[in-house]
């Protein structure tokens, strides 16, 4: 979720839209986030990533753990 080129904060802002929504599989175990563009706030991974550019007030959501 965070360090790599394919990780889900180094996905641009810019391109993100409200209610996009994502997978995530670290270790075998699957994560999903849904987008909400007006959260701001600290980013507390795993459960709040906010985009490591264009930022803004974007942060992805989890909302599933499997």
């Amino acid at each position: 979720m965070g360090g790599y080129a394919t990780a889900l904060d180094s996905i641009d802002g810019k391109s993100l839209t409200d209610g996009d929504r994502a997978f995530v599989i670290v270790n075998g175990a699957l994560y999903l986030y849904y987008l909400d563009e007006d959260l701001g706030g600290q980013e507390n991974a795993p459960l709040v990533i906010a985009p490591d550019t264009n930022a803004e007030s974007k942060r992805w959501i989890q909302t599933v753990r499997g």
